[in-house]
């Protein structure tokens, strides 16, 4: 009874996985600890009066089965003097079967409704996890539509290889390649992270974080803040992103994974793409663009941002998983937030077309 219940606040958000594990096991936590706790009593007070009955006179001999039995037929002999019977004498095996019973009765009748319970409340959410959801991803992308004007100047000497590589090495800047996973090792690792405290500032998983970044640049930032931002400004993978953004094809395949794939391999074992640290690089750039606009070259951040706006197509249009494109959705996101967060501070709000740029 305490799992269905879980289970059912659990989907709603009420509890937590922890919350489920107090509801099922705590229950029965309590009641053995309060039943034990009373037959611990009991027993230290049955043994005490045990051992004062036994030090009486005359009684030091007998056992207490002994004295049972004595007192029981003296109390048969002595049934038609008493005003009061003595009653049934308890039979321990009728206790037993009828706990029994109970337990029984019990597991008949929690089973079907924890069945119900999980059948009712997970069913649904599996098969809506399960069933992907493509029209949703189809209108994300259609409404980063209008962003596909700002795109750069492809170049068409970067090779679709040479593309998918830099995608790659942006993909493990700061972290360190796990052995014997299909995933191919960057050709340019870069072990210092873009930020110095990854996670504290800025903050990626914040909604407007890239509109808010260039907006700040007008009030300012303090020197912590300011030294995050410069740091990811010089990274060295920012060439990555250049490389990125000026491919007109990108190979994003054999570059990532070690191909041919064993015939092992399923979706539910190929490692996934690193959106994160693809995220973590958006917003590098982005405090880029922030720190030419505090240099006075607002002009150059603009044409940062295009560059920006321009990967995140490619990976829209070419992404060979849905990961992939909803990666390079979020990316032109995060490059149309800057853009229109730099339009109000260079004054360009009245233009209409940047104003429906930004909504």
């Amino acid at each position: 009874m305490g799992f269905a219940v879980a289970v059912a606040l659990a989907v709603r958000g009420v509890i937590g996985p922890r919350d489920v594990w107090f509801f099922t096991v705590g229950p029965s936590v309590v009641f053995f600890v309060t039943g034990g706790g009373l037959y611990i009593a009991q027993a230290i007070r049955i043994r005490m009066a045990w051992l004062s009955w036994l030090s009486e006179d005359g009684v030091s001999g007998w056992s207490v089965r002994e004295e049972a039995a004595r007192w029981s037929d003296r109390l048969d002999e002595a049934h038609s003097v008493v005003a009061l019977d003595a009653g049934m004498k308890g039979q321990g095996r009728l206790f037993r079967n009828a706990a029994l019973l109970t337990v029984l009765l019990f597991v008949i009748i929690a089973v079907p409704i924890i069945t119900i319970s999980i059948t009712g409340t997970v069913g649904p959410i599996l098969a809506e996890i399960a069933i992907p959801q493509f029209l949703l991803v189809q209108e994300m992308a259609g409404s980063i539509e209008p962003l596909r004007r700002f795109r750069v100047e492809v170049d068409p000497s970067i090779s679709p290889v040479q593309a998918g590589l830099a995608l790659n090495n942006l993909a493990f800047v700061g972290l360190v390649p796990e052995e014997g996973q299909l995933e191919l090792e960057p050709t340019r690792p870069y072990s210092d992270h873009w930020f110095p405290e990854p996670g504290e500032f800025p903050d990626i998983f914040q909604e407007d974080v890239a509109r808010d970044l260039m907006l700040r640049t007008d009030s300012g930032f303090n020197s912590e803040e300011l030294a995050a931002l410069r740091q990811a400004a010089d990274h060295p993978g920012q060439s990555e992103l250049g490389i990125l953004a000026r491919a007109v094809e990108a190979d994003l395949v054999s570059t990532r994974w070690q191909v041919p794939f064993p015939d092992t391999l399923s979706m539910f074992t190929m490692p996934l793409p690193h959106f994160t640290e693809i995220r973590y690089a958006a917003l590098a750039n982005v405090s880029r663009a922030a720190v030419e606009v505090m240099d006075g070259n607002p002009a150059q951040a603009e044409q940062t941002l295009h560059q920006l706006i321009s990967a995140g197509f490619l990976l829209v249009d070419l992404g060979p998983t849905l990961i992939d494109n909803l990666m390079g959705v979020v990316i032109v996101e995060l490059g149309g937030d800057a853009l229109e967060g730099l339009y109000q501070v260079r004054g360009r709000t009245e233009d209409p077309e940047y104003a429906q740029v930004g909504s």
